[in-house]
């Protein structure tokens, strides 16, 4: 008898804000580039208006760039899918006996912070696959002076924004939101992104390899960072950061590869974990879920007797604008078949 299990295949990662009020961060999806962009790692000044805290520069990555190390699919800290748009920043949280200097990024906003006013926070973040460890306290600072330094140091300061449970960020398959509200002192003009805790006060991970990827690991916690919003809010509104969103999706069907396949666990459950994530409206096989569908079909050319059950899946956001545009129409199908299409010329 053939064994028959269960292959989630993808949830929809969408760009979505609750709040109409103004994003006070420019180019908050690394989009807009200075320029040619950035030839190596170190970039961060190529993308418009953000540029390095310290010394130590943080990273720019370009989706489709034809220079391999700064490549959003696949660089010397891993690939992402982009959370928003095509680039995303790159910045070091935390290293083993601190060999390796944080990075921080940071921009001025488009207009000072009002004394007692509220404002929506959010950004996101997705491990690197090469990282050997996974970090808290990853968090944003508002600052009423520019807090940029020269040396390659850590910025201790008080970390205003960052998860409510300030749990480590373990995910290296899809982008996790960091949200929260921020209460003005006033006259804030800044915002940077990074550790702002001493080591001694940060919870690490580590992070056991895929067998699968042959790339070293680095000796830290590296993060992608992607689509930055500060927003203020009105006195009756609220900033939503309730688990209902985008990580979530409220479906027990959903999974983080990297939080729940193990080596010893059976073939049924590797494959009832498997998911590969899919940019918002985007329906086609990307270097960074081809990868993970590689290792689908090697796990069913070495077992002839499995079948796999592909489920697809689109976010409300997406159904929503699919009533008023035809292309968002049955993407969650075009997803499914593309994933097929990709098993079939695998030899599946």
């Amino acid at each position: 008898m053939k064994k028959y299990f269960l292959f989630v295949s993808l949830i929809a990662v969408g760009a979505s804000f609750a709040q109409t009020g103004y994003n006070m961060i420019d180019n908050g999806n690394f989009d807009a580039i200075a320029g040619k962009g950035p030839k190596k790692l170190g970039g961060i000044e190529g993308a418009t208006s953000w540029r390095a805290a310290t010394g130590a520069k943080a990273d720019l990555f370009i989706g489709g760039s034809k220079i391999p190390e700064i490549d959003a699919a696949n660089n010397m800290y891993g690939g992402e899918q982009a959370q928003d748009g095509a680039n995303f920043a790159g910045i070091m949280i935390y290293s083993h006996g601190n060999k390796l200097p944080r990075t921080y990024i940071t921009q001025s906003l488009s207009s000072p912070m009002k004394k007692g006013e509220s404002y929506c926070v959010k950004f996101y973040v997705s491990l690197g696959d090469n990282s050997k460890y996974a970090s808290n306290n990853i968090a944003a600072h508002f600052s009423k002076k520019d807090l940029t330094v020269s040396d390659k140091k850590s910025l201790i300061d008080k970390p205003h924004v960052r998860d409510v449970h300030n749990k480590v960020f373990s995910g290296t398959y899809s982008w996790e939101r960091v949200c929260g509200t921020y209460v003005a002192e006033g006259g804030e003009k800044f915002i940077t992104i990074g550790n702002f805790n001493m080591t001694e006060e940060t919870k690490v991970e580590k992070i056991k390899k895929d067998p699968s990827n042959k790339n070293p690991q680095i000796g830290g916690a590296y993060y992608f960072i992607d689509n930055v919003s500060v927003q203020l809010l009105d006195e009756d509104e609220r900033c939503d950061c309730g688990t209902d969103d985008y990580q979530v999706i409220g479906s027990s069907l959903i999974y983080s590869k990297s939080d729940f396949i193990k080596e010893n666990m059976s073939l049924e459950d590797k494959l009832k974990a498997s998911t590969v994530y899919y940019g918002f409206g985007r329906d086609q096989v990307d270097p960074t879920i081809a990868k993970d569908l590689d290792r689908i079909a090697r796990w069913m050319t070495e077992n002839k007797d499995v079948k796999v059950r592909v489920l697809a899946h689109s976010d409300n956001e997406e159904t929503k604008i699919a009533e008023t545009r035809s292309e968002y129409k049955g993407v969650g199908m075009r997803r499914a078949n593309a994933v097929i299409k990709y098993l079939i010329d695998k030899g599946i």
